[in-house]
């Protein structure tokens, strides 16, 4: 892109030209620098005035300028180009330059990765005290979700993470700046067209379709380009399950915000997502035990069905969501109509034979893609929704089944600091274990066009071998 901008008749576009300010860039997003107007006057405007003497226009290309988008706005009312990839390649491709090239992408990630002799002699090289281009990847502050866990990322997290944090960075700067001064560009497959877009916006001149074309086939600056030597690293469609679920966890907001995933997306769900739960033989005894390890929050939903009865809304058809065996609610309801689903046919299986009720039935199912058309007046769950590959979706898809309310508790705890759900695999138990952010639910169900919304802490006591007291109420009424 900065080479084809270069190659026209009234401009000079520079390829992060020195100095960076690879150091500033971090010290400013981590609020350790001061004197922004300064540093940019002396750096890119500096650099700038030169060719503006000679009657062409100035352009460069660094991604370390994102903090400084205001300044350089205020100082200069430039205009900017904002570039971005989807990015499941540009985490590909990070991790192919680290692994053939420098060897140097988050030098304290534990995974070593795949480095190839010029990786290994070009990290051997640069002390890390000496590499400002690692020290001005951003790294997560104690008020981010994944803060705690950076230490045992991999370098395919720690990428996914980067991407995100940046492309929020500019996409946050840029929302604020006024909307005639700046253009995107989606640069995962560009087209001439689309440059041809940029350079009318930027008024410049002498490149026609024919040269564009050209340019974009010769994959500057790629390994290809540079050393001659193709992509090794797969790219995402032959991923790993568990490292499509690592992005996910990570960049999906960036994904769904940039428009790489639509407004209706559902998250990536593993091939063998559930299958522990299809095959485990906890029996009964294993479902009363988890039954009563929260029976706090069975009598608290108890509760609210006779309050609701008592206020005149009576209630008469129930939804339950991740049923297991039904313990406890087969006969709590067993005068009202009353649904058990569950991902685990074998445990539905059970229900039919053994809780016989001519108002009760039970579906083996994943009520994300469910597509009953029967509506019900409570729809319901109990600590599921920590285990789902997607709780909005999973709340959405609730919510479509409501004629009246939904209800449904949380056990992994109470995160009320959480401005994003933070999801982790377990291979183990092939399920999720999640913390849920009560800001988001609330904007899904805002969203949904519910209302009465209540997002609460529920205490559950002290219990021995539990070290979670407070867990998650969500209650809102479908309209």
């Amino acid at each position: 892109m900065c080479q084809i901008l270069d190659s026209t008749n009234n401009a000079i576009c520079n390829l992060e030209p020195s100095p960076n300010l690879n150091r500033e860039s971090r010290d400013m997003m981590e609020g350790r620098y001061d004197k922004p107007f300064q540093l940019v006057t002396e750096t890119v405007l500096k650099r700038a005035s030169a060719v503006l003497d000679s009657n062409m226009i100035y352009g460069e290309k660094n991604v370390t300028l994102g903090p400084f988008i205001p300044h350089l706005y205020q100082l200069s009312k430039c205009r900017f180009v904002y570039v971005h990839r989807d990015g499941r390649e540009v985490v590909r491709s990070l991790i192919d330059w680290h692994n053939r090239m420098f060897g140097t992408i988050y030098r304290e990630c534990k995974e070593v990765g795949n480095l190839s002799e010029r990786a290994k002699q070009a990290q051997a090289s640069l002390p890390i005290e000496e590499d400002s281009s690692d020290y001005s990847r951003p790294r997560p502050s104690s008020e981010d979700i994944w803060h705690e866990r950076w230490e045992g990322f991999t370098r395919l997290e720690m990428c996914a993470w980067y991407w995100s944090r940046i492309n929020k960075l500019y996409l946050d700067q840029l929302a604020v700046s006024p909307k005639d001064d700046w253009i995107s560009i989606n640069y995962t497959s560009p087209s001439a067209p689309d440059l041809i877009r940029v350079l009318r916006f930027l008024g410049l001149e002498g490149l026609g379709l024919e040269r564009i074309e050209e340019l974009l086939g010769m994959k500057i600056n790629s390994l290809k380009n540079r050393i001659n030597e193709g992509n090794s690293f797969p790219r995402w469609p032959d991923w790993l399950p568990v490292d499509r679920v690592r992005f996910e966890n990570i960049a999906a907001p960036t994904m769904q915000r940039l428009g790489y995933y639509p407004k209706d997306y559902i998250r990536y769900s593993p091939t063998n997502y559930g299958e522990w739960w299809k095959k485990n033989e906890g029996g009964l005894d294993w479902y009363q035990w988890m039954y009563d390890g929260r029976k706090l929050a069975h009598e608290d939903f108890f509760t609210f069905v006779t309050m609701l009865d008592a206020k005149g809304e009576k209630v008469e058809s129930l939804l339950d969501v991740g049923c297991g065996l039904a313990v406890g609610y087969a006969e709590t309801f067993a005068e009202r109509r009353y649904v058990g689903m569950d991902l685990s046919g074998k445990e539905t299986e059970w229900c039919r034979q053994n809780r016989k009720n001519s108002l009760h039935d039970y579906v083996s199912g994943d009520i994300i893609r469910y597509t009953g058309d029967e509506k019900f007046d409570i729809v319901f769950s109990q600590g599921t929704i920590d285990n789902s590959y997607d709780m909005d979706a999973l709340l959405r898809a609730m919510v479509g089944c409501s004629n009246g309310w939904v209800y449904l508790t949380a056990y992994r705890g109470w995160f009320p600091e959480l401005s994003e759900h933070r999801y982790t695999w377990s291979e183990a138990t092939t399920c999720f274990y999640n913390d849920i952010s009560p800001t988001v639910i609330r904007e899904t169900l805002l969203s949904l066009g519910c209302t009465d919304i209540e997002i609460t802490a529920l205490d559950m006591g002290i219990r021995e071998g539990n070290p979670i007291r407070f867990e998650t109420r969500i209650v809102a009424r479908v309209c």
